[in-house]
């Protein structure tokens, strides 16, 4: 993934905060950041899928769940 586009993940995040949605990771809430993009973005045998949760027709949570890319159904 290129800088730009690290960026552009960092900001939407740190944006979803600032308006009061909260961010998840496995079900511990966490904060917007590098740290977090680095995380998301791991290029490893798993992914994250977004999870989002609602109230009264607005997002108010983004839940990040691990999923494995190896696992066989």
């Amino acid at each position: 993934m290129s800088n730009d586009e690290r960026t552009a993940l960092e900001k939407e995040l740190a944006g979803l905060k600032a308006g009061g949605v909260y961010l998840s990771v496995e079900g511990k809430e966490v904060e917007p950041g590098e740290q977090l993009v680095d995380l998301l973005l791991a290029e490893s045998g798993y992914t994250y899928m977004r999870n989002y949760k609602f109230r009264d027709g607005k997002v108010v949570g983004i839940e990040f769940d691990k999923i494995s890319l190896t696992d066989k159904l």
